[in-house]
Formats: C-alpha cells, structure tokens, sequence
C-alpha cells in the first residue's frame, strides 16, 4: 500500500494531464457527434420477394433473394409470376409488380438528396411512412411523366400501347393514389 502511495504522488502530474486529456477527447468526440452525427447513408434492401427476380448491376445479372442489398443504378427485372419488395432507408418501401422492368436511383444521406423510380415498363406501388425533410426529394420517373412525392401510398403504371385513342404507338402512364398527395409533371 505504501509503494502505490509513492508511485501516485510521484506521477500525480502525468496522472491529472491524462485525465485533463480524456477530458477533451470525450467532449471533442461529443462535439463531432452532435455537428456530424445522427447521418445515416441510403441504403436499398430486398425485404419480401416472389418468384425469380432478375438484378443486373454494371455488366454482370444476378437473381435478387430476401436481404439482398441493392446498389443505386441496380435494374430490377420481374417476370410475369414474380415481384419484389424493396425498403429505402428505413421508411420507405417499394412493391415491384410482375413483368416491370425498374431502376432506383439514390444520392445523399437518408435526409438529404433524392431517390429517383424509375419505370422503363411495368408498374410500382410505393409507401412512404413518413413525410420527407425539406431537403429530401422522391420520384417516380416513367418515359413521359415525373411524379413528385411528400409522404403518401400510390400506384404508377407504365406501358407502350400499340393504339390508345384512336392514335398509335402510344406511352400511357396510370397513378393511382391511395393516400396523400402526388405531384404529376408530363
């Protein structure tokens, strides 16, 4: 007992500089955290999925499972018996519907930046839990129509008709809105 006495009051100055030391480090690494923190980055995930769902990332095609992570730029193909449900950031849930033909785009962090559906054929249904930040943005692009998106549940379905009207070769875009409110721009 005597020699840690001796060794304490030897080096009681290196003991109070280290502890002056994790002092700052601890409120430093408080700091970082409220200026920088609570950012949690985009992410894709396959959350339920039916029949045989084709991704094709870059140059190479894979078949998606449940848990499978997608990439921004992923393009997902169902078939006329599958369909995909895929969850954005944590609130956000997508339903591809059979024989569409998708691809998301995302940038940013999951309060900032925009997600992007966009439909070459096919039909989505999306979900947003919650309405979105001020500096957040979501669209679902089909070739002749963006519809922009607060916080609501709706249907979008695009094909290419032969005959629509009376007129030929025809791209028909469907929103179907079941709760909130979208913003349709031809």
């Amino acid at each position: 007992m005597n020699n840690l006495m001796n060794i304490l009051k030897d080096n009681i100055k290196v003991i109070i500089g280290a502890l002056i030391a994790l002092v700052f480090v601890i409120a430093g690494a408080i700091w970082l955290s409220v200026t920088f923190g609570g950012q949690a980055y985009r992410s894709i995930t396959v959350s339920d999925i039916s029949g045989s769902v084709a991704v094709i990332r870059d140059t190479r095609q894979f078949f998606a499972s449940k848990n499978t992570v997608l990439k921004s730029g992923d393009v997902i193909n169902t078939n006329e018996t599958s369909r995909i449900r895929v969850r954005l950031d944590f609130d956000k849930y997508i339903v591809i519907e059979p024989n569409s033909s998708v691809y998301i785009y995302h940038t940013g962090i999951t309060d900032r930046g925009e997600i992007s559906v966009n439909i070459a054929c096919g039909a989505v249904i999306c979900q947003l839990n919650s309405p979105l930040t001020p500096g957040e943005i979501f669209v679902v692009k089909t070739p002749n129509t963006a519809i922009n998106v607060r916080g609501t549940v709706f249907r979008t379905d695009f094909e290419l008709k032969p005959e629509y009207n009376g007129f030929k070769d025809v791209m028909v875009t469907h929103v179907q809105n079941f709760e909130g409110s979208v913003r349709l721009q031809p």
